[in-house]
């Protein structure tokens, strides 16, 4: 799924990128309309299929008794309750307010600062999307870093290194290699901590946390939003010093869970120690 994601991203600019010079926007927005219904179609297409011989009467009887409020309160004390979730989420909610803000609202303004068009910042979304295949490819050639997790760190304290590294970018090629590193670290970090929290959280409590931290990666977007617009309509920081400043403080929020004992432990856990035996059988499993 995140190689799908991916892949969106680099090919995404590239057509963008042929229709700025091809099409008015007008009919770039019909197309994406268009996409967009296509898309609904291909949801609409999908069932969920539950087995009511697998669910006790029990089970049902306490899951219709709770209100939806009470889950989700419940969710957040479990996750917090559990040292190595809330030091990955918290970290997730610090990370991403430095990383929205600065990646997908000022680096568009540095590149108009810098005299670019809109091919160029074409051409940096699909470096970072190359990137992220790449990194998701060498995660996956790594097994997941499995037993390298003190490397997750490092990786995103270099990535905070390229956010800030923007400041002194004065030429595209130095800009596609920066976004292209970038786009490799995020593949590194996200799919090595979502696969670890998908293989120690119980099954009754995944959703909820997953939940949550798509809540922490995605929902406080806006409010990183919001702060970079405030310190621009205030003169209080230029397009260079939010980049260079946001990728010091990603870098060391990122560098500062090497000070937590639960995050150098987290991989002893029974779940995540136990043999893969099951991901071997997995192809075998899906064929059938």
């Amino acid at each position: 799924m995140e190689l799908c994601h991916q892949i969106s991203l680099v090919a995404g600019p590239i057509i963008t990128a042929l229709f700025i010079g091809t099409v008015s926007y007008p009919i770039m927005f019909m197309i994406l309309a268009c996409t967009f219904f296509v898309g609904t179609l291909f949801v609409l297409s999908l069932h969920s299929h539950s087995n009511t011989k697998d669910t006790t009467s029990e089970s049902t009887t306490d899951s219709k008794a709770r209100s939806y409020f009470k889950e989700i309160v419940g969710g957040i004390r479990f996750t917090y309750s559990i040292p190595i979730l809330a030091i990955i989420l918290t970290t997730s909610l610090f990370t991403n307010m430095m990383f929205s803000g600065p990646v997908n609202m000022i680096i568009p303004i540095h590149v108009n600062d810098l005299g670019w068009d809109g091919s160029a910042f074409s051409s940096l979304i699909t470096s970072l999307g190359v990137g992220m295949i790449v990194g998701g490819m060498l995660t996956g050639l790594f097994k997941g870093f499995r037993g390298k997790f003190m490397l997750l760190p490092v990786i995103l304290g270099c990535m905070g290194v390229g956010i800030s590294s923007y400041y002194f970018i004065e030429e595209l090629s130095f800009g596609l290699v920066s976004h292209f590193l970038i786009g490799m670290a995020l593949s590194m970090t996200n799919i090595p901590f979502i696969t670890y929290i998908q293989s120690t959280v119980p099954a009754n409590m995944l959703g909820r946390v997953m939940s949550l931290l798509s809540l922490m990666s995605v929902g406080f977007g806006p409010v990183s939003y919001a702060l970079c617009s405030f310190l621009l309509a205030k003169n209080i920081a230029t397009p260079g010093h939010l980049l260079f400043f946001g990728g010091i403080i990603f870098a060391s929020v990122s560098l500062s869970l090497f000070f937590f004992r639960s995050f150098r432990q987290m991989e002893q856990h029974p779940n995540w120690k136990k043999p893969a035996m099951e991901e071997e059988l997995l192809p075998a499993t899906l064929s059938s």
